[in-house]
């Protein structure tokens, strides 16, 4: 054999352990990004469960106190929770309900509100009728049809 064909021998072989160490740190690594990935998915359900926790105690809070009434910092998962017909009201005025005004349950009352051009304090006042009437419906509300008034 020729030095020639040493030198490109050598070079093959060379060539081949380095693509080998390469699969193998690639499938490592394709391993590690599984495991995190997997890790990130535990984080994020504990996450949401501890702030369906923090949204419970905080409108037992709210009741507790006898301060129960719609804010803007109440989220809309919050304001779901703090009374039936909420959800009611909120897609009268367009916030949530159908496909064309949807909103993250996530966003505060403030946040949805100003996201969809809706008045906020129309808002509130709406919502804070169904606790002052202590029923499913308020009168005179976007939630009570037979309310009379007109919604535009």
């Amino acid at each position: 054999m020729t030095v020639v064909t040493w030198l490109v021998l050598i070079l093959v072989i060379f060539l081949w352990i380095r693509v080998s160490k390469f699969r193998t740190d690639q499938e490592d690594l394709q391993y590690t990004a599984t495991r995190l990935e997997n890790q990130l998915r535990s984080l994020d359900d504990r996450l949401g469960t501890v702030s369906n926790n923090v949204s419970s105690f905080r409108i037992e809070y709210l009741r507790q106190t006898g301060a129960l009434k719609f804010v803007p910092e109440l989220t809309v998962a919050e304001a779901l929770k703090l009374h039936p017909g909420a959800g009611k009201v909120m897609a009268d005025l367009h916030l949530g309900g159908c496909a064309m005004c949807g909103v993250s349950e996530t966003e505060t009352l403030a946040e949805a509100a100003a996201a969809h051009g809706r008045n906020l304090d129309e808002l509130l006042q709406a919502l804070n009728t169904l606790i002052a009437h202590g029923a499913s419906a308020a009168p005179d509300s976007p939630a009570n049809p037979d309310a009379g008034s007109e919604r535009a």
